[in-house]
């Protein structure tokens, strides 16, 4: 039964014939694979370097520290979040209770 759907709802063609392709290639579900995408590309050299600079200079910025080391704003703000598990509380606990 069909039923009348809205433009938000509609599946592209695009995506229709990407689906097929996948199931005509012996898929089972409409998931990706792991790993597709584009990969990081985070240097543990960097990660250590920012690193050092934060205990250096507790009052660094994101964006000084992106200048400093020739990095991007996000690539620095990942470093910091994902890599050493910082965040904005952390570093103020830190800065008022070392």
């Amino acid at each position: 039964m069909l039923k009348a759907t809205s433009h938000k709802d509609k599946i592209s063609q695009t995506t229709v014939y990407e689906w097929h392709k996948r199931f005509s290639e012996g898929r089972t579900q409409l998931e990706d694979n792991e790993g597709r995408g584009r990969k990081r590309k985070m240097r543990t050299s960097l990660t250590s370097s920012v690193e050092e600079a934060l205990q250096a200079d507790r009052r660094a910025t994101v964006r000084g520290l992106a200048d400093r080391f020739g990095a991007s704003y996000g690539t620095v703000y990942r470093i910091l979040t994902e890599e050493l598990h910082m965040s904005k509380v952390k570093y103020i606990i830190s800065i008022y209770f070392n």
